[in-house]
């Protein structure tokens, strides 16, 4: 386990026509996400290409690992994740970070 911040990523496998069901639905799971101890920001993307296999996919950063997954264990944020993820095969899990580039300064 580690106390550093962690990033959860879910990568959902869907058809780009019903990505519009699936992006309803998130936003409902975003406003759950942001009263939950120890998150700090959450972005959903969506694939340009229409030809890509996983055609939507979040992004949520958080304190650390306890955090996110007291978060996304918890039964009422469960569901609500399901409901986003119901029209989509979902792709989750947390991930820390191991090497970063940026440009010089």
């Amino acid at each position: 386990m580690t106390d550093t911040e962690v990033t959860s990523i879910d990568i959902f496998e869907t058809p780009h026509a019903d990505t519009d069901g699936l992006i309803d639905s998130w936003q409902e799971f975003g406003e759950s996400l942001s009263a939950a101890p120890g998150f700090r920001t959450a972005c959903l993307h969506r694939a340009i290409q229409p030809e890509t296999r996983f055609a939507v996919t979040d992004f949520a950063l958080w304190d650390g690992l306890a955090q996110a997954e007291s978060a996304l264990g918890d039964p009422t944020m469960a569901m609500t994740r399901a409901a986003a993820a119901a029209t989509a095969k979902a792709n989750p899990a947390v991930y820390e970070v191991v090497a970063e580039a940026s440009p010089p300064k």
